[in-house]
């Protein structure tokens, strides 16, 4: 095993940036006087070694939690190894008791991209994270607490305020705010644990989530899969043209070229902004989950 440094952000929290090419996301650590939180679980049991190594490396508490902030493989695969208490939403837990009743061996697994239910991106990561038979021998834990809108986790000196996004339920995603620190970790919240062929929402339902994540007066925030963490300003600057992009999705009634030409009109650009297609597939296939298309 190849021990992995973590990055210091701010005086508590540390994080281990994330890996593009085998979908590794960002882990996090908060770290207390004597205990320690840990955010997801990392994408394997090697993913989550080097990362428990870090901490080793960076003379910090060995996990006394595990907080999940959703349920997708990435996050949780590496769980078996993290002797902690596992903390997750309802929903999410839900969801890991669906997860691990599934086959993640190359047979089962392409046939879930044969059927649309799993993206070949990351089959493809899957495959080069794991063999096939170290696939075969995954185990995921199941929570050992689960909330339903939030929780706080104190650590002697800090708090790890953890908070569901949407209602009970639909709250796939939730993400972690430390006051003292004025972090948060974001997990997906911002569309990637979308980005499954089945995983669709609303305009409505997303600006709603985005909201509350802007309710907290946070000045850094960590995305799962993007290699820096975002400054307030940066995120209040994207989720404000992902609003624009909901607005023409609805204003288009469904109709992608009717959304794409009220976005162009709105925003008075010729061209789309960056990640203007994943988010009106996602808005657009939400709307027609919800009509019952």
């Amino acid at each position: 095993m190849i021990a992995s440094e973590l990055d210091l952000l701010t005086p508590h929290v540390y994080w281990l940036p994330p890996k593009k090419e085998t979908c590794r996301p960002a882990l996090g650590a908060i770290s207390g006087q004597q205990s320690l939180l840990m955010v997801d679980a990392g994408n394997s049991p090697v993913h989550a070694s080097a990362f428990l190594e870090g901490l080793h490396r960076c003379i910090l508490p060995v996990p006394s939690y595990l907080f999940l902030t959703h349920w997708r493989w990435d996050h949780v695969f590496g769980s078996s190894i993290v002797e902690a208490l596992l903390v997750a939403s309802n929903h999410t837990g839900d969801h890991l008791r669906e997860t691990a009743r599934l086959d993640w061996r190359d047979k089962a697994l392409d046939q879930r991209v044969e059927d649309n239910l799993e993206m070949d991106f990351y089959r493809n990561c899957l495959k080069a994270e794991m063999s096939n038979v170290e696939r075969g021998r995954i185990k995921l834990r199941l929570p050992d607490i689960a909330f339903s809108q939030s929780m706080d986790i104190v650590l002697e000196n800090i708090t790890c305020r953890l908070i569901a996004l949407g209602d009970e339920q639909t709250a796939e995603a939730s993400f972690l705010y430390v006051p003292e620190d004025a972090v948060v970790f974001l997990g997906e919240s911002l569309g990637g644990s979308l980005s499954s062929a089945r995983h669709f929402t609303t305009p409505e339902r997303f600006t709603r989530m985005l909201d509350k994540i802007l309710e907290v007066p946070a000045e850094l925030f960590v995305d799962s899969h993007r290699s820096k963490p975002l400054s307030r300003i940066d995120l209040e600057k994207e989720v404000a043209v992902i609003k624009e992009i909901a607005k023409a999705a609805r204003a288009g009634q469904g109709n992608r070229t009717a959304a794409v030409s009220q976005l162009k009109q709105n925003l008075g650009a010729s061209s789309l902004p960056q990640n203007t297609d994943f988010y009106l597939d996602v808005f657009l296939g939400g709307m027609r989950q919800a009509a019952g298309e």
